[in-house]
């Protein structure tokens, strides 16, 4: 009788340490990524195991996977006439500062560490203007583009 409730045991803690192992695996049938100017969403099709939760308005499904979450955006005036974006985001050496339109002449920009530290700053002169993250070090990074010492719209850029 004792051998049995051994048995019994052992094999149950297998069985719970073996499915902590593999909780971040999933068998699927396909996936990918999607991609437009307001956001980015990524999916797994033939996930054996889900759960959808419903709200008044929303409806959720999750399962396995999950994505990783970038931000571009931090912070950013309302009412300008002009956008800003940086890409590639992650990046290894290059980030293009893009305007979509003309923007005034006084614009600026501050290259931030993860702590605040300025690293690098400079005039925008054009409506793609790239800025080198070549010499810097791997990890979190922050554009802050200023006019007149006021904060136009920040990013946040990752350096791989």
């Amino acid at each position: 009788m004792k051998k049995l409730r051994i048995s019994t045991l052992s094999v149950a803690v297998m069985f719970l340490l073996t499915g902590k192992l593999a909780a971040q695996q999933v068998i699927a049938t396909s996936g990918g990524t999607g991609q437009s100017t307001s956001g980015t969403i990524t999916y797994t099709l033939g996930e054996l195991i889900i759960d959808t939760y419903n709200g008044a308005d929303k409806k959720l499904t999750q399962g396995f996977q999950q994505s990783r979450l970038i931000i571009t955006a931090v912070n950013e005036i309302k009412g300008l006439n002009y956008s800003i974006s940086a890409y590639p985001n992650p990046t290894t050496d290059l980030v293009n500062l893009k305007f979509d339109k003309d923007f005034p002449e006084t614009l600026e920009y501050l290259l931030m560490d993860s702590n605040g530290k300025v690293v690098s700053s400079g005039k925008i002169t054009k409506t793609d203007m790239g800025i080198s993250f070549e010499s810097l070090a791997a990890g979190t990074y922050f554009i802050k583009v200023v006019q007149d010492k006021k904060e136009v719209k920040t990013l946040k850029v990752v350096k791989q």
